[in-house]
């Protein structure tokens, strides 16, 4: 994308948030994440990438015309929110009461999605993966490692560098043939978070394939990530590369009271936040797909290449071992020259 293009988004989004600012008063990241790259419907050209929502709040912030306060709540969570410096006057008041409230809610997610001293796990995590395993199961599609495609640690008699949360292997159909069974690694991410090919979310099940790969030259293999969004860049890194990226439509919370989810979808404008567990439609939907299916053996064999790559086995090895995002970008940059030098058109 021209430097010129990202300008214009950045611009964009600033005025948007300035906007949001003046009508919401006080506001969490990720609820003007949820307002300005899905606010509209899916294709609209009004919605604004997360990477650009980034950009701009730290643009604002240079220029004086956000503030970005982080406070300790009651129950212990430091939440940041954002609010105009230099708010309308005689607002303070009602700024203030929608910063509180802000930071009431999205602790209130925080502790579904990253653990209490009840539920240390948290909620969201553990009913994605249940989402997804029901899902699997509802498409018919696949054969699963374990009953019922609960956790797996060892697969095609290796132990495995870290447990999947599901498995399975599909036989392809292919002109009314079957052909060599293809084993499905499945990693759950049910993350607020769009997934790009600089997150730390993908690189640990590719890490783990690789190294099933190398063990297994012959044999087809697939990874296959979940998350709730992604971003299209993933999309072309997955095709590349030789991986599946299956986006929930949805994030599921789990076992939580009703009301006080609705609270936070409607104020956060989280609006694919669901109660319960799934089953996940639209993991069944993609995995009954005669399109996906019919190319599965060449995305294994896409996958094959990638992973017994020395360079490319080296950069997502050095991908999952980074500590934070400004130590992956050199990985993940080895992995991309490596792709294009092979002939691939790149775009990630």
């Amino acid at each position: 994308m021209s430097s010129r293009k990202t300008d214009e988004y950045v611009d964009r989004c600033c005025d948007r948030i300035l906007e949001l600012l003046l009508e919401h008063h006080a506001l969490v990241h990720p609820e003007i994440e949820a307002r300005v790259s899905e606010g509209y419907y899916r294709s609209s050209n009004r919605n604004i990438d997360p990477h650009h929502v980034t950009t701009a709040l730290r643009n604002l912030t240079k220029r004086g015309d956000i503030l970005r306060l982080r406070t300790t709540t009651r129950g212990g969570r430091a939440i940041e929110t954002v609010q105009l410096t230099h708010p309308p006057s005689g607002t303070s008041t009602v700024v203030a009461r929608a910063a509180a409230r802000r930071r009431l809610l999205y602790a209130r997610y925080q502790g579904w999605a990253q653990g209490t001293v009840h539920n240390p796990q948290g909620l969201i995590g553990p009913a994605g993966e249940v989402a997804v395993r029901l899902g699997l199961q509802n498409s018919g599609a696949l054969q699963p490692a374990v009953p019922g495609f609960a956790e797996v640690r060892s697969l095609l008699g290796s132990v495995l560098t870290g447990p999947l949360d599901s498995a399975g292997f599909l036989v392809p159909i292919l002109h009314g043939l079957p052909q060599t069974p293809i084993t499905i690694l499945v990693e759950v991410k049910n993350i607020r978070s769009w997934v790009y090919p600089s997150s730390a979310e993908p690189y640990p099940l590719l890490a783990k394939a690789a190294r099933l790969q190398q063990d297994h030259p012959t044999q087809p293999i697939i990874p296959m990530l979940i998350c709730r969004r992604a971003h299209p860049t993933l999309f072309w890194m997955a095709q590349q590369l030789g991986f599946v990226v299956i986006e929930l439509e949805a994030q599921f919370a789990g076992d939580v009271p009703a009301d006080s989810l609705d609270e936070v979808r409607t104020e956060l404008a989280f609006s694919d936040l669901r109660i319960g567990t799934g089953p996940s439609i639209r993991v069944a939907e993609r995995l009954r797909s005669e399109a996906l299916l019919a190319k599965t053996p060449e995305i294994a064999d896409t996958w094959a290449t990638t992973a017994q790559a020395p360079i490319a086995g080296q950069a997502i090895l050095a991908a999952k071992a980074s500590r934070d995002w400004s130590s992956r970008l050199s990985p993940v940059e080895a992995l991309r020259a490596w792709n294009t030098s092979r002939g691939q058109q790149g775009g990630w």
